[in-house]
């Protein structure tokens, strides 16, 4: 055997000290990014578990950590590079994909190389070695389909509002400054989808809220909440978090809400999960005005900035509003799908 090239093996708990010691090597310098260590990594992958396929959003049965599809790349007994795959399948798909598209399919979820040991080939045979398990483990024929939105449970926080491992509020993603990286996702077959940015607002002006609702319209504040909006329905995420929801409300009525999450443990970061209008309400002045009042809220608690994910091109209007509102671009990133 040659002792130059590594060897390609599914994951298993005796290489735990070495694959988080390489996450946190490659990943140090990422927005966001908060160091693992053995609890953390057991509670967020190998242990971690959302209700539903698909990501956590649809089939039968929950979405849990598959050690066959976490791939690693090791050399001498050293772990230098690592890839983690799952499926999308089903109902959830078809919210997705265009008619006709293949009713399964595999996804990256998150590849990385040491670099000392890049530009050798280990990233595009990490990626291969993913796709051959995918067709044999689950019979999903290639090529794969990046999760650039994060829909998996265990990098993103499209199921609950969970703290990135780094990244944007939203998740794992790639930044617009990371050429390789960038170079490297095109050469093997993916393209650029959209650019988002980061936009931050600083509470160190501690924010007071000077404005007022329509008459009729109440704000609540609910802890760990995902509302129904035009309905009075709600319930809590399927997964525990400390996330916390602004709603307005008229009536039975839900008219806007903003969840938004604690991206530090110590309160001072959080992060905007989700920030919606009812349709019919939209243009009122109802989402500045909540806006407005949880950047108060969470000035009051004691929180120091909140982030949001911002993708011009989709949502230029939810762009404007937080420019509006003192949220400047602190990072760019690049969707890849």
């Amino acid at each position: 055997m040659n002792p130059t090239v590594p060897i390609l093996v599914p994951y298993r708990a005796v290489h735990r000290e070495a694959v988080i010691g390489l996450w946190n090597r490659v990943f140090s310098e990422m927005p966001n990014h908060q160091p693992f260590g053995a609890a953390g990594w057991l509670a967020r992958i190998e242990e971690f578990s959302a209700p539903g396929g698909g990501g956590g959003l649809a089939g039968a049965g929950p979405t849990c950590f598959d050690p066959r599809l976490f791939r690693l790349a090791v050399l001498e007994d050293r772990v230098i590079g690592f890839v983690h795959g799952g499926t999308w399948e089903d109902t959830f798909l078809a919210r997705l994909l265009p008619a006709g598209a293949a009713a399964r399919l595999g996804t990256l979820l998150v590849i990385a190389v040491d670099p000392d040991h890049r530009r050798a080939g280990i990233g595009r045979a990490l990626l291969r070695d993913l796709e051959s398990t995918l067709h044999d483990t689950h019979g999903v024929e290639p090529p794969l389909r990046p999760d650039g939105r994060c829909f998996n449970p265990f990098y993103g926080n499209f199921v609950a509002p969970l703290p990135p491992p780094w990244g944007t509020a939203e998740g794992i993603a790639v930044p617009a400054g990371a050429e390789g990286t960038r170079a490297f996702f095109r050469a093997v077959g993916f393209r650029e989808d959209e650019e988002a940015v980061t936009r931050v607002r600083s509470l160190a002006d501690r924010p007071r809220f000077g404005g007022s609702f329509p008459e009729g319209v109440v704000v609540e504040e609910i802890e760990d909440y995902q509302p129904i909006l035009g309905s009075d329905d709600g319930a809590a995420f399927p997964i525990a978090n400390a996330s916390r929801t602004w709603v307005l409300r008229e009536r039975d009525e839900q008219l806007a809400a903003l969840v938004a999450y604690p991206i530090r443990e110590d309160g001072t970061h959080w992060g905007i999960h989700s920030f919606e209008v009812t349709p019919l309400r939209r243009g009122a002045g109802l989402g500045g005005s909540l806006l407005e009042y949880v950047l108060s809220s969470l000035a009051a608690r004691g929180a120091e900035r909140l982030e949001a994910l911002a993708v011009p091109r989709e949502a230029p209007e939810a762009d404007r509003l937080y420019d509006r509102h003192g949220f400047v671009v602190a990072h760019r990133w690049v969707v890849v799908g």
